[in-house]
């Protein structure tokens, strides 16, 4: 969740400084908001369908896919374009079905509590610590390594969460 926050903080200034105007800024974000909202319209459908473990190890990979396209591809529209739509799936995809474990694993009263820790790591201490971290680099790294240390950080997180959902979920 942090390589979001990180997105989220950082990505209109990355834009920016590729010479993006205002409105096209505005746009790739509206466009990765409407990709998030029609996602969670068909979330319950896609849950029922797809295995847990294979959806959130998907989203881990294709976030990897966004931030490789967005650090490498920024100056071109339609793959950016592209790489917002993705938004859905990197975090429609992981909140819907982390939301859902939470529901699974905290009963009754405790679901709040579940909710609770999950806000607090991934928007609270991830988000402090991606944010933190993306800021202090930014100007000594430049957003294009930013945004691929992100995508290495999602290709070491898959395997670690493979073995970890693996037992998990079995």
């Amino acid at each position: 969740m942090e390589n979001y926050l990180i997105m989220q903080r950082s990505h209109s200034i990355f834009l920016s400084e590729h010479n993006y105007s205002s409105s096209a800024i505005g746009f790739f974000w509206g466009s990765a908001v409407i990709s998030e909202i029609i996602m969670f319209i068909f979330m319950a459908r896609i849950i029922k369908k797809w295995n847990v473990k294979i959806l959130i190890l998907g989203t881990i990979l294709i976030t990897a896919v966004r931030w490789f396209i967005i650090g490498f591809f920024v100056d071109y529209y339609v793959l950016l374009f592209i790489a917002q739509i993705l938004h859905a799936i990197t975090y429609g995809v992981f909140h819907a079905t982390s939301i859902m474990l939470i529901a699974k694993y905290f009963k009754g009263n405790n679901k709040s509590r579940g909710q609770a820790i999950y806000l607090s790591l991934s928007y609270g201490l991830g988000g402090a610590i991606g944010s933190a971290l993306a800021g202090f680099y930014w100007d000594k790294l430049g957003g294009t390594i930013i945004f691929n240390i992100c995508m290495l950080i999602m290709f070491i997180i898959f395997p670690l969460y493979y073995k970890n959902i693996t037992k998990t979920l079995a």
